[in-house]
């Protein structure tokens, strides 16, 4: 049986959200000050997404939204680095993790949130030149116009080496060369500087 949770609204807004019961008790409040929240129905999520709830104010009303989130690479490849040491608490250096123990699953979603990350930064570096992305800044590689033009050469080569560099890493990893990376720092760290000159 799940517990009950509360919120008080003052002035048609929350201002505390969860109570639970114990707490109304030891505060000695009157439960007639607090208002009971209802949930709407929890989605099914698997294990690469979490619930977020939401509580929004309807007049005199408490209802709980969910919204689906997908975890972030870097609690991805946390989690894999987890998985590995369940008990590495007493400060000793964890075991990397054996890419071919990882289950596909897991594998595919790394590969498929570490593409959307290198791509996030190369589109966030052509952005310092105001271009929409760095499919956009490479198109200038052949302006009359000799900045754009040296602009649009550099974001070409950028855009080819970072895109080397990743796949050579990922089959780096896949081979055992290489160990899991446990954050995004470490994706970087084998990636292209990315700078105009």
């Amino acid at each position: 049986m799940s517990r009950k949770v509360y919120g008080r609204i003052k002035d048609g807004k929350l201002i505390e959200f969860p109570v639970y019961e114990i707490h109304i008790k030891n505060r000695a409040h009157p439960i007639n000050w607090y208002t009971e929240a209802l949930y709407q129905p929890k989605p099914e999520v698997d294990q690469f997404h979490y619930l977020k709830e939401t509580p929004t104010v309807f007049g005199n009303l408490i209802l709980v939204s969910y919204e689906i989130v997908p975890y972030s690479l870097n609690k991805v490849l946390s989690d894999i680095w987890k998985l590995n040491n369940p008990l590495a608490l007493d400060g000793t250096e964890p075991t990397p993790p054996v890419f071919a123990e990882i289950s596909p699953e897991i594998v595919q979603r790394v590969v498929t949130l570490t593409k959307l990350h290198v791509q996030e930064k190369l589109d966030a570096f052509a952005k310092t030149r105001e271009y929409d992305d760095i499919g956009s800044a490479s198109s200038y590689a052949t302006s009359n116009v000799l900045k754009y033009k040296t602009e649009g050469e550099r974001a070409v080569l950028l855009r080819d080496s970072t895109w080397n560099a990743f796949y050579a890493y990922l089959a780096e990893v896949q081979s055992g060369v290489s160990q899991v990376p446990k954050s995004t720092q470490e994706i970087d760290a084998r990636m292209p500087v990315l700078t105009w000159e």
